[in-house]
């Protein structure tokens, strides 16, 4: 936004902006989409209260990120598209609670729910549960580059871990009759 206020919508600008929308517009809300479906159920099925507490948090985060969102996004898109009569006053405003939601739901994520994921990951890896692990692994995997990145850097957050997950991931691939080279395994 500084940016744009000193130098206009430019195509740097542009692209940059290009780039927010699609992360939030598509890579985001599939994030959230996939907490929702894997992460959230199977940590809910561990009974505990104050995990349970923290996923309804963290859904009512994803649809105040959403709706934040909707408001962001033609703004975010008119720069996007060279557009001048953007407010970048209202922009930055919304970015600011849109930013701060965010801080908030990434900090409960990584206190909570990514330690206890972590746990779960290593458990069904020790009950031999690999193909349900494995399959959600590849179909992430699949969706590209940006995904791929991701999961990159989460698998070298492991750390004296790593080993024993990607052993795991790479039989779970197997027994999905997948190439674990193809998925760095």
């Amino acid at each position: 936004l500084d940016r744009i206020e000193q130098v206009g919508v430019d195509p740097r600008a542009r692209e940059m902006a290009r780039t927010v929308s699609r992360y939030f517009g598509e890579e985001l809300r599939r994030h959230h989409a996939d907490e929702e479906a894997h992460v959230f159920p199977a940590l809910a099925a561990c009974g505990d209260p104050e995990t349970e507490q923290a996923i309804a948090r963290l859904k009512q985060d994803h649809a105040w990120l959403r709706a934040d969102w909707r408001v962001l996004s033609p703004l975010v898109q008119g720069l996007a598209s060279g557009q001048s009569w953007v407010d970048v006053d209202a922009l930055r405003d919304g970015v600011e609670v849109f930013c701060a939601l965010s801080r908030d739901h990434i900090a409960l994520e990584e206190s909570l729910i990514y330690p206890q994921a972590r746990s779960l990951m290593l458990a069904m890896i020790e009950t031999n549960r690999l193909a349900p692990l494995a399959d959600v692994f590849m179909e992430a995997w699949d969706r590209g580059q940006h995904w791929q990145e991701a999961i990159r850097e989460s698998l070298t957050a492991l750390g004296k871990d790593l080993p024993a997950v990607k052993d795991g991931l790479h039989r779970g691939v197997r027994l999905l009759d997948g190439s674990p080279a193809a998925y760095e395994l």
